[in-house]
């Protein structure tokens, strides 16, 4: 087995990456959420205020009752040990239940009866529904600004390597 020259040297700095780039990365993640739930909170119509208020992010999975966002615990084998960097921006809640349609929209229905989907009969009632035009607010402003964040969280990721590998 080959002999390792400054074995204890090169523990040290492999012992050192985790936590420091943690701590560098974290404050770029949090930056670049705030940058974009602003973005989304200025698109957003204003009817009552329930879905600008829904508009959020945090670590970890996104609330239960979010509307739009990421969904499902996808942390893998690695279990919540591997949320502490993930971040999730989520728009709706059980009160703005409407945030999908907002941001898609919806098509217009005939008036009286039809099968959805799942081939059951609903009601349109009377005079139908007229189509609502999709006012996107939510993933316009994430494609807007991804590469920029990244850009960001890349940097303070090579930053933290750069200066915990100078640790001896």
């Amino acid at each position: 087995m080959p002999k390792i020259k400054n074995r204890e040297r090169l523990r040290r700095r492999l012992l050192a990456l985790p936590p420091a780039i943690r701590n560098e990365i974290k404050p770029a993640l949090e930056a670049g959420a705030t940058e974009i739930t602003e973005l989304q909170y200025s698109l957003v119509p204003h009817d009552t205020g329930l879905l600008r208020s829904s508009i959020d992010w945090g670590y970890g999975e996104p609330p239960i009752d979010s509307k739009l966002g990421s969904k499902g615990d996808k942390t893998g084998p690695e279990g919540k040990a591997a949320n502490d960097l993930k971040v999730s921006i989520w728009a709706g809640s059980f009160e703005a239940y409407y945030a999908r349609w907002v941001e898609f929209g919806t098509h217009a229905r005939a008036a009286g009866p039809y099968r959805d989907t799942k081939g059951h009969k609903r009601n349109a009632g009377a005079t139908g529904h007229r189509a609502t035009p999709a006012q996107p607010f939510f993933f316009g402003p994430y494609r807007a600004l991804r590469k920029k964040v990244f850009a960001k969280i890349s940097a303070a990721t090579n930053k933290a390597i750069k200066d915990a590998a100078r640790v001896s």
